[in-house]
């Protein structure tokens, strides 16, 4: 997968993320709210950074991936 592939696939993620947590706001459900959020954002970040280069799968115990 390349770069702007990777950036364009994680970018859909973070965006279904980001309704999952606005339905959640809607329906009052706090924790899940607070979780489809940090999940948008952290999948942002990794679209903006695979624009960059490689994106590991995520954070291993306190070092990224």
């Amino acid at each position: 997968m390349t770069g702007d592939q990777d950036a364009a696939y994680r970018l859909r993620v973070a965006q279904g993320f980001l309704e999952e947590a606005r339905q959640d706001v809607e329906l009052g459900r706090w924790q899940s709210a607070v979780d489809n959020s940090q999940l948008a954002v952290e999948n942002a970040a990794k679209a903006a950074l695979a624009l960059l280069g490689s994106v590991g799968p995520g954070v291993c115990g306190g070092d990224v991936c």
